[in-house]
C-alpha cells in the first residue's frame, strides 16, 4: 500500500497544472471520476435550469453541454432566469469545467474571422481509490487509474484512448481477463469521433446509458461494461435520434475435443423528444443476436428497421427489448420520471406456450428540490421492479449479458426495490445525503436454466412474485460529499446491511456495518 501511495503521490507531482478538453469528446457515463457531472446537469434540470439536453440518452459530448451552460447564462444575464446560491454554486463549477468550450464558442459568436483550426494534444490521468471498513471483515483498500491520451483537431475530429487499471475488478469472480500485480486493465474508451453535417459519428470503444437517471435505467445501464461499435447520432429541433450496432463477447462452448466460439452482436436505436421543456419521452430498442454462422445482420444495423418485426419476418430466435420512458417536470423544483422495458408479452392465449409470463421491468421516481422552500434540500423517491426470466432467453448465447454483466439494469429478474434519500447542501461543495433501501430477490436470475415450467401444466400458469424463498435487504445509509476545485472530489459513506434469507436460504440472516472511503482526482495536462 506504501508502495501505491508514493505513486500516486510522484503522478501528482509530475501532472502539475490543469487544462479543459476537447469539443467532440464525451463524458464519461458510470465512472466515479465524472458521475458529479451528471448528478450536478440532473439537479439543474430539476431547478429549471437545464433546457436543451436530451436526459436520457447518455453519454453527452462536451460541446452539447458547453452550449446548454453558455444559453443559460445568457438568460441570467439578460434577468430572464432568476438564480439563488445553490443553482449558482452548481452552474460555475459546471462552467469551470467547460470553460475551454464556452470561451471557443464565444471566440466563434463574436469573430468575424476564422481563427484557424483547432489542434490540441492532452494527456493524464483520473485517479481513484476506495477504502471499505466492514464489521466482522477485513478491512480492504483498492485502488483505480485511467491513464488517457485525447487529441482534438478542429471542432469536428477528436480521437481517445482512455485505459482503465482497475483492483476492484480484477476481484471481481466474473471478471475473464488477466490479473497483473492485482490489477486488471482494459480499455474504459477508446474511439474517433466526427461531427458532420447534421450528425455525430463514434467509432470504437464507449459506454452508453439509455433511460432515466439513477437506477432506472432499465434498457441500457451505465453500469454495462462499454461496447465496440459505430454509434450515430442526430437531433432536430426538439427531435434527437440515436442507433448503434456493436460486437460482444463470444460464447465459448467446450466440447470433448474442442472449444467453439458463437458470435454475438448487439444493436440498439433510439429517439427521444423534448416537449416545450416540461416533458421528454423517449422510445428505445434493441436487439441481442448471434450464432456459429451468424455475422452482422444488415436488417439490424440499418436504424430505420422495426427489429422486432425483422426478428419475425426472418424466423429468428433472436431476443429484442422495448423500452419507452419519460421525464416531466410540472413546475420547477418537481420531477417525475417514468420507465417501462418490454422483452416479452403475451397478447394471445391460444397454446400452453402463451401462459409464458410476461418479462417487464417498471421504474418510477419523483424528485423534489427546495421542498416547502428549503433551500439547498433534495428528496428523491424511487421504485424499480423487474420480472422474472426477463433478460433471459432460450439460446445461452442471447442472454443479455456482455462479459457476463448484465447490458441492462444490475438489479436482474425476479427482483424489486424501494429507495428514498434525502440531502442537502450544508455549504458550497459540501453536501450530505441520507438514504434507505428496501430490496427483495428471488431465486431467479439471469443465468438460470430456460426450465419453462408453464409448458409443466395444462392449466392457467402462475408465479408469485418474487419467486421461491425471498432474500429481504433493508439498508440505511448517510454520506457526506466535498468537491474542491473540481479536482478532488471525496465521499465518507456510512452504512449498515441487514439481510433475511440471506442468499435465497430459509432463515439465514447475515447484518454488518459499512464504512467507505472514496477519493478521486482528476489531472489533465497539454
Amino acid at each position: 500500500m506504501k508502495r501505491k501511495t508514493l505513486l500516486s503521490l510522484v503522478v501528482f507531482i509530475l501532472l502539475t497544472g490543469a487544462a479543459q478538453a476537447g469539443f467532440m469528446e464525451t463524458v464519461p457515463v458510470g465512472e466515479r471520476v465524472y458521475e458529479w457531472i451528471y448528478d450536478h446537469i440532473d439537479e439543474l434540470y430539476a431547478r429549471g435550469l437545464i433546457k436543451g439536453l436530451h436526459l436520457g440518452t447518455k453519454p453527452y459530448f462536451r460541446d452539447q453541454i458547453a452550449e446548454e451552460l453558455l444559453s443559460l447564462r445568457d438568460h441570467i444575464e439578460k434577468k430572464e432566469r432568476v438564480i439563488g446560491w445553490p443553482e449558482s454554486f452548481l452552474l460555475q463549477e459546471l462552467e469551470y469545467e467547460f470553460s475551454e468550450e464556452i470561451n471557443q464558442m464565444k471566440l466563434k459568436a463574436n469573430s468575424s474571422e476564422d481563427s484557424g483550426p483547432i489542434k490540441k494534444f492532452f494527456w493524464g490521468v483520473d485517479f481513484a481509490e476506495k477504502s471499505n471498513f466492514e464489521s466482522k471483515r477485513r478491512s480492504v483498500f483498492r485502488e483505480t487509474c485511467w491513464p488517457y491520451v485525447k487529441a482534438q483537431i478542429g471542432t469536428n475530429f477528436s480521437l481517445c484512448t482512455r485505459y482503465m487499471l482497475d483492483e476492484n475488478l480484477a476481484e471481481d469472480p466474473d471478471y475473464q481477463g488477466k490479473v497483473w500485480r492485482g490489477f486488471a486493465g482494459s480499455a474504459s474508451q477508446a474511439y474517433l469521433a466526427f461531427h458532420l453535417p447534421y450528425f455525430r459519428l463514434l467509432v470504437g470503444r464507449e459506454r452508453l446509458a439509455w433511460g432515466q437517471k439513477g437506477s432506472g435505467q432499465l434498457i441500457l445501464s451505465e453500469h454495462a461494461y462499454p461496447l465496440d461499435m459505430v454509434e450515430i447520432q442526430g437531433g432536430w429541433g426538439i427531435f434527437q435520434g440515436t442507433a448503434f450496432f456493436s460486437i460482444l463477447d463470444p460464447l465459448a462452448v467446450h466440447d470433448s475435443s474442442d472449444i467453439t466460439y458463437i458470435k454475438r452482436y448487439l444493436s440498439g436505436h433510439r429517439a427521444s423528444l423534448d416537449l416545450f421543456s416540461v416533458a421528454q419521452l423517449g422510445f428505445s430498442e434493441t436487439v441481442l443476436y448471434g450464432g456459429k454462422d451468424r455475422f452482422v445482420e444488415p436488417y439490424y444495423v440499418i436504424p430505420l428497421f422495426w427489429y422486432h418485426g425483422e426478428q419475425l419476418n426472418n424466423g429468428r430466435d433472436d431476443n429484442t427489448f422495448f423500452s419507452l420512458d419519460l421525464t416531466l417536470r410540472p413546475k420547477r423544483g418537481i420531477v417525475f420520471y417514468a420507465e417501462l422495458l418490454i422483452d416479452d408479452f403475451q397478447i394471445e392465449k391460444k397454446t400452453q406456450g402463451d401462459q409464458e409470463p410476461n418479462e417487464l421491468g417498471y421504474s418510477g421516481a419523483l424528485s423534489l428540490v427546495d421542498p416547502f422552500g428549503l433551500r439547498g434540500i433534495g428528496l428523491d423517491l424511487q421504485y424499480t421492479r423487474i420480472n422474472n426470466w426477463t433478460f433471459n432467453q432460450k439460446q445461452e448465447h442471447n442472454r443479455y449479458l456482455h462479459k457476463k454483466r448484465l447490458l441492462g439494469n444490475p438489479l436482474g429478474p425476479d427482483a424489486d426495490n424501494f429507495c428514498v434519500s434525502l440531502s442537502a447542501w450544508l455549504k458550497k461543495g459540501l453536501k450530505s445525503r441520507l438514504a434507505y433501501r428496501l430490496e427483495r430477490q428471488g431465486e431467479g436470475r439471469i443465468d438460470s436454466p430456460w426450465s419453462e415450467p408453464w409448458m409443466l401444466t395444462e392449466e392457467e400458469y402462475q408465479e408469485k412474485f418474487p419467486t421461491g424463498v425471498v432474500e429481504k435487504l433493508s439498508y440505511f445509509g448517510l454520506a457526506l460529499q466535498y468537491n474542491y476545485a473540481n479536482l478532488l472530489r471525496c465521499e465518507l459513506l456510512w452504512g449498515h446491511f441487514d439481510f433475511v434469507n440471506y442468499q435465497n436460504v430459509q432463515n439465514q440472516k447475515k447484518d454488518f456495518h459499512q464504512l467507505n472511503l472514496s477519493l478521486s482526482y482528476h489531472f489533465l495536462t497539454m
